[in-house]
């Protein structure tokens, strides 16, 4: 799973061993897990807005005692569909596709994830 700390810090935790964890700097936005889990897409910004898509590739996940901070990743995001703002996206469940929505259309316009 993944959650954000704060405004520039994304955490993500394995629900079967919550001990393994990873932090990464990352403006804040709204997230969607790659098909192989090992990326997420985020569009940068407030969730009602329209915003930049960027792929952020996760770190390893480290094992973490309890009540200590694990170290943040500093990890250049990737910026994909190029730099264009959207409004909406999603990746379908096999994650072979991006389904994304233009700013003021109702369009879906559907990519092929690479």
């Amino acid at each position: 799973m993944a959650y954000w700390i704060d405004n520039e810090q994304l955490e993500v935790r394995d629900v079967n061993a919550p001990s393994h964890v990873a932090r990464v700097r990352v403006a804040v936005g709204t997230l969607a897990w790659s098909g192989d889990e090992a990326r997420v897409l985020v569009k940068r910004g407030p969730a009602l807005r329209s915003g930049g898509l960027v792929w952020i590739a996760l770190p390893a996940l480290a094992v973490v005692a309890a009540g200590a901070a694990p170290a943040t990743a500093e990890i250049a995001p990737r910026s994909i569909l190029h730099d264009l703002e959207f409004r909406q996206f999603d990746i379908s469940p096999d994650g072979r596709f991006l389904g994304v929505v233009e700013p003021g259309k109702r369009n879906l316009l559907v990519y092929q994830v690479l």
